[in-house]
C-alpha cells in the first residue's frame, strides 16, 4: 500500500515499515487501514510524545493484520477522546476487530485486523 509509505515519509517522527502486502485490498479495507495509521502517527507525535514508530501490516490468507507500536509515554484511553473511538466504530464498521494496548509509562500499540474479501 504505497499510501501507508507516504505517511510514513511525511511524519513528524522517526517511522519504521514492516509492509507485506503483495497485491492492492478493496478500497474500504485499503482506507481503514490507512485512518489507522494516520490516527495512530498523529497520537504518537501530538500526545505521546514518541520517538519513533513501528508499523507492521501483511495479509495471511483473508485478514489484513496491522499493528502501530509507539515508544511514547502510554496511557491512551478510548474513553477520553473520539479519535481512538472513531478508529474502533470504523474498524468494526468493516467487521474488523480493534484492540489497543497502552499502559502508562509503555508506549502504545495498536492492532486490528480486517477480512479482506474479493479482489
Amino acid at each position: 500500500m504505497p499510501a501507508l509509505r507516504s505517511l510514513g515519509r511525511r511524519s513528524a517522527i522517526p517511522v519504521e515499515m514492516d509492509l507485506r502486502i503483495a497485491r492492492r485490498l478493496p478500497e474500504p479495507v485499503e482506507v481503514g487501514a490507512y485512518y489507522v495509521v494516520t490516527e495512530m502517527l498523529t497520537n504518537a507525535a501530538k500526545h505521546a510524545h514518541a520517538s519513533i514508530v513501528q508499523v507492521d501490516a501483511e495479509v495471511s490468507g483473508n485478514t489484513l493484520r496491522v499493528c502501530v507500536r509507539d515508544d511514547g509515554v502510554g496511557g491512551a484511553d478510548p474513553l477520553r477522546g473520539s479519535g481512538l473511538v472513531g478508529l474502533r466504530d470504523r474498524i468494526e464498521t468493516l467487521g474488523g476487530v480493534f484492540t489497543i494496548h497502552s499502559p502508562p509509562g509503555g508506549g502504545t500499540t495498536v492492532s486490528c485486523e480486517l477480512p479482506v474479501l474479493g479482489r
